[in-house]
This record gives C-alpha cells, sequence and structure tokens, in this order.
C-alpha cells in the first residue's frame, strides 16, 4: 500500500497536484483540485497549497491504515452519541413509540448545555442512566429503554465507532432485573358484563377489542385488517374462514382459523357497513368512515392507526371506562384481549404448543406465563372447595 503526491503541468503553466494510490494490486489516481500558480507573487500561497495536499496524502494514508486493520478512528468515539442515537431511533422501522420515549428521556437526562461522547458512555455512566430511570418508572420499562440503546451501541459497533459495547463491561449484580407482571385477562362472565354494559363508546370499538379477544390479535393487526385478509378454506359449500395477515411486530406472515365468535363479529360488522350503503345522508365523518370501511373491517379503528402514545392513551380511556360502566374493576387496556385468548384457549382445553402458535409467538417459552395464569386460577379454584364437616 502506498499514497504519493504527484504532479502534473497544465496547459497554462500552473501544476495540478493529486494522489498516486496503489492498493491491493490497484491503482488509482485522486485529482485535488489543488492548482500550484507559477508566478512568483504566489510562492507563499503555493507553500500553503503543498502543505494542504501533503495533509490530504497523511490522512489518507491514515484512513487505510484503520481500514485494512480493521481499527477504529478515535475521532469518531468523539461524536455526539445524543445526535446518532437520533438518527438509529427515525431509522427504526417498527416500535416507534419505545424508540421515541427512549430518545426523550435521553435527552433530558444529557441535558440541553451537555454533550455526551461515545467515550463517555462507559458502563458506569449506562448504570447511572439505569438508576436515574429507576427513579421514574418499572423496571421492565427501564429494561425495554436500555435495551434500545444497547441495539444503537451495537449498530456503533458494526460501523466501528467503538471497540466495544460497554453494556459488557456491567456486572451481573449491577444489572436491573426483570419483574413479574401480572397479565389483565377477561373471563366468560366479564366479557358478557362488557357486551350487557350501558356505555357510550364507539360501536366499532367494542367490535375490534372482542375480535380481539378470540382471535388473539394485536392493535397493530387488528386495526389494518382488510375484507380481502379472509379466505373461506371450507369444502363443499361449507364455511371455514381462514385470517391470513403479517404481523406487524414480527413481520411474519400468518394464516389462523377464526372461531366461531370472531366470525359472527366479522360479519357483524358487514351487515353494518351494508346497512350504511343505504343511508342516503352523511356528513364528513360518516362519508370518511364509509370509504374507509370499503376496505377495512374497522374503519374506526384504522383511523386510530398511528401507534403513538397519545393514540394508545386515548384507546385505553376508552377501554377503562367501558369497564367502569361494566362493573368491572379491572385495569383494563387494549392488549388484556390477547391475554384474554390465550388464557381462553387453555381454560377450554387448547394445548400450549398450539396456543403459541396461533399468538404468533417465535418462541414456546414467550408463551409459557399464559399456563402460569391457568395453573394459578386452578389453584383458587381448589381453594374454594368446601370442607366437610365446616
Amino acid at each position: 500500500m502506498s499514497v504519493k503526491l504527484r504532479e502534473k503541468e497544465m496547459k497554462d503553466g500552473s501544476t495540478s497536484l493529486y494522489l498516486d494510490i496503489y492498493h491491493q494490486g490497484k491503482r488509482n489516481y485522486e485529482f485535488l483540485n489543488i492548482y500550484i500558480s507559477n508566478k512568483r507573487k504566489d510562492i507563499k500561497i503555493n507553500q500553503e497549497k503543498r502543505k494542504l495536499a501533503e495533509r490530504i496524502k497523511s490522512q489518507k494514508e491514515y484512513d487505510m491504515i484503520l481500514k485494512e486493520s480493521g481499527l477504529n478512528d478515535h475521532r469518531k468515539r468523539m461524536g455526539d452519541f445524543v445526535v446518532f442515537y437520533e438518527g438509529v431511533v427515525y431509522n427504526d422501522k417498527k416500535g416507534q413509540r419505545k424508540w421515541i420515549s427512549s430518545l426523550t428521556h435521553l435527552k433530558k437526562y444529557v441535558g440541553t448545555d451537555q454533550r455526551v461522547t461515545f467515550n463517555d458512555i462507559t458502563g458506569q455512566w449506562l448504570i447511572d442512566f439505569q438508576n436515574h430511570l429507576s427513579a421514574k418508572m418499572c423496571a421492565n420499562s427501564v429494561l425495554t429503554y436500555l435495551k434500545c440503546f444497547s441495539i444503537a451501541l451495537n449498530i456503533a459497533l458494526q460501523l466501528k465507532i467503538i471497540n466495544e459495547n460497554p453494556f459488557k463491561s456491567i456486572p451481573q449484580s449491577k444489572k436491573i432485573k426483570r419483574e413479574e407482571v401480572e397479565r389483565t385477562f377477561l373471563t366468560i362472565e366479564d366479557i358478557n358484563k362488557l357486551a350487557s354494559a350501558k356505555t357510550n363508546i364507539h360501536k366499532q370499538f367494542k367490535q375490534v377489542f372482542f375480535f380481539s379477544c378470540f382471535s388473539g390479535l394485536r392493535w397493530g393487526d387488528v386495526n389494518q385488517l382488510k375484507w380481502d385478509d379472509f379466505d373461506n378454506a371450507g369444502e363443499k359449500g361449507q364455511e371455514k374462514l381462514m385470517l391470513r395477515f403479517k404481523q406487524q411486530k414480527t413481520g411474519t406472515y400468518e394464516c389462523m382459523p377464526l372461531s366461531e365468535q370472531a366470525i359472527d363479529i366479522m360479519k357483524e360488522r358487514k351487515a353494518d357497513f351494508e346497512a350504511s350503503v343505504k343511508k342516503e345522508k352523511m356528513d364528513f365523518k360518516e362519508r370518511q368512515e364509509f370509504e374507509l370501511g370499503k376496505t377495512y373491517m374497522f374503519p374506526f379503528a384504522y383511523e386510530l392507526k398511528p401507534s403513538t402514545i397519545n393514540v394508545n392513551a386515548k384507546i385505553n380511556r376508552q377501554l377503562k371506562k367501558w369497564a367502569t360502566d361494566a362493573g368491572l374493576k379491572k385495569n383494563l387496556h387494549f392488549h388484556s384481549s390477547r391475554h384474554t385468548f390465550a388464557t381462553l384457549a387453555l381454560t377450554y382445553g387448547t394445548d400450549l404448543y398450539t396456543v403459541s402458535k396461533l399468538l404468533g409467538h417465535r418462541n414456546i417459552l414467550t408463551t409459557t406465563v399464559y399456563a402460569k395464569v391457568i395453573d394459578r386460577l386452578k389453584t383458587e379454584a381448589v381453594a374454594k372447595l368446601p370442607v366437610i364437616g365446616k
């Protein structure tokens, strides 16, 4: 490998400076657009130009040595980590809400008048940041944000900005532990209470929630369901509806059979749409929903599609109001519908492996948490049995 500074005479009498680069058996020329004048009055300027060309040559050699040896440029580690992290956040296609939230917490921790470089991000810095977050939120939320930072640091590692992810230097005893979280789910009795409750929340919102209770779909999947996503796989005139969709969270394609209750909800939505076709006058909101309803099964839910903090808060406020109107004391949120599907399926005899597949879990260990819930319910049921003589 060699980099040499060379000169080329131009027609006007000036001299053009360029780099003659020989690397791995190949020769390349890189013209610097630096020209040396042949006039005496430009002697000092020419000296400065030659010094600049020499610095460019040295930098080129330095960069090539780094690239060839696999070493990292220490100057990159002086870059602003917050700026880098912001770029990672807005390039991420999934999980935007947690990424944006983690960026917000990072900026608040660093402050507007401070600058944090990659050199500053040490194991101790991460421990201090972890402790800062722990004072504001639960352990599982802290772990979610720290996972985002670890992913970003792994990207920096791939880009050869850092030599090692500083998370590796944190002792196991200093790492925060995941907490067991109680998963809110509904029993059939709870669902019946919701169904019969007098409440003014949107009818489609009830339908989309119940559909998830009997299909296990996440909010990000169910609110984008199209009528074309359903196929009839039945034979000889029999109806056996199958749902084809792409999981928003995992990006995998799923094909799942629908329960009788889920099919009934779908038919109810179809009937509601057909009834709206006959409506002579519509206001702007009704017309907008009608046009979306030609394609989407739940147009009201589709309009709430963006996965933002405000939308999730709005959804959960509606659910909590509905639960209150139904006399339920459970902390209801939309993901409760997915928990409900899993516990109902296991309660009524579906094996763990099948439930795992219906939920779209990649690892069956993720599904075992629902088996623990069922075991707890069985224990509670046995404890309620009467005792002889009492």
